[in-house]
């Protein structure tokens, strides 16, 4: 056969496959409102189909995604593409039991602990920067911030609350959360430590405060390595710098083999580790003690992977922040720590921390009568 026969015959096979495809992976709408994908199976075999079968394999991917996108179709595999920047969907889960858990845990650790205590719930990407979907996805987005509001009528008069939802939406034309990361970056920390700021009767330091040093521009996270289609986005790793006034960090990461770094931002870490790690050495349980004069006040932080983005900002005001991350932890090492040497409490969590896991509930160990 003639090699010109052999490409008809090529491009005709691609081109009956593409149905086959779209057929198998477009989402349909559901009773509740819920995107979802029929025939899951038979799109598996699908796709093994033509990736074994077909030359050109990753061309055909991508232009499957082109006709998709041109049809309207911007989630994947719970990940949305938005242009510029991709976004984690966030549902929660249907067990109401934990979440209610989680609020009543911590309101009974307010009642034994007589150190004020606050909380912040923080919402995720997809509803801060919504506006860059189409209407009708952003339309069926869970409703992040009224869930936010529930929880905090509940704990009224006995936690004090940080709604950061209204700041972050407010300043959502600029970059707050990674392109590639399901994550606050440093400029979205800074948003965030401002609302904070405020509830926790600080100053806030304004941006002028702080000296700003981009040290990675070529960074891809977790969900550009899940993106199974062409992203060629990348995130620019900043440092924030307070030179307000002069201070000297020491952070201490005490568990399994501990690690010292005389600064905010070990650098060496960008190379030695996951990058992101540059930021106070990474998500473990660590200490910030700050010399060099300012304020002497003591903060306990109970939080999540958030926590990288905000306390740097924050340990411009304390002369000691100690970041416990519970999941982490033994029943035993949590009622090991101090509470009442601390002059203020903070849980501070993600939207789907909360909601989907019982870590929040875990601030129970520090009863005695519940190890």
């Amino acid at each position: 056969m003639k090699p010109g026969k052999l490409v008809s015959l090529f491009l005709i096979c691609v081109i009956l496959s593409l149905p086959l495809v779209l057929l198998f992976h477009a989402p349909v709408q559901t009773g509740a409102g819920e995107a979802r994908t029929p025939n899951k199976g038979l799109a598996a075999v699908v796709d093994r189909w033509i990736v074994s079968s077909l030359p050109y394999t990753h061309e055909l991917r991508q232009g499957v995604l082109r006709l998709r996108m041109a049809g309207g179709q911007v989630e994947f595999d719970n990940i949305y593409y938005t242009g510029d920047s991709l976004m984690k969907d966030f549902r929660p889960t249907t067990n109401g039991a934990l979440q209610t858990e989680n609020t009543q845990q911590i309101q009974q650790f307010v009642s034994t602990n007589k150190v004020p205590t606050y909380l912040a719930i923080l919402p995720t990407a997809c509803v801060v920067n919504q506006k860059k979907l189409p209407q009708f996805t952003a339309d069926m987005l869970y409703n992040q911030p009224g869930y936010i509001k529930e929880v905090y009528r509940s704990l009224a008069g006995n936690v004090s609350t940080i709604d950061v939802y209204p700041a972050l939406f407010g300043a959502s034309a600029d970059c707050l959360y990674y392109r590639t990361e399901d994550n606050l970056n440093a400029y979205g920390g800074y948003v965030v430590y401002r609302a904070m700021a405020q509830r926790l009767g600080l100053d806030p330091k304004g941006r002028e405060q702080f000296e700003m040093e981009d040290v990675a521009h070529d960074f891809r996270g977790d969900l550009a390595a899940r993106w199974q289609y062409e992203y060629t986005g990348k995130d620019i790793l900043t440092l924030y710098h307070y030179v307000g006034s002069p201070r000297r960090y020491l952070v201490t990461h005490p568990d399994g083999e501990p690690r010292i770094y005389n600064t905010l931002y070990p650098t060496q870490m960008l190379s030695l580790s996951h990058p992101t790690n540059v930021y106070l050495g990474g998500l473990d349980r660590l200490t910030i003690d700050a010399e060099g004069g300012g304020p002497q006040l003591e903060l306990l932080v109970f939080g999540d992977k958030t926590a990288l983005s905000y306390l740097p900002f924050l340990a411009a005001h304390y002369r000691r922040i100690q970041f416990v991350d519970l999941a982490q932890m033994t029943p035993q090492d949590i009622y090991a720590l101090d509470i009442n040497r601390f002059d203020q409490v903070l849980f501070a969590y993600s939207i789907e921390t909360y909601m989907n896991t019982d870590i929040p509930a875990l601030c129970r160990y520090t009863n005695a009568a519940e190890l």
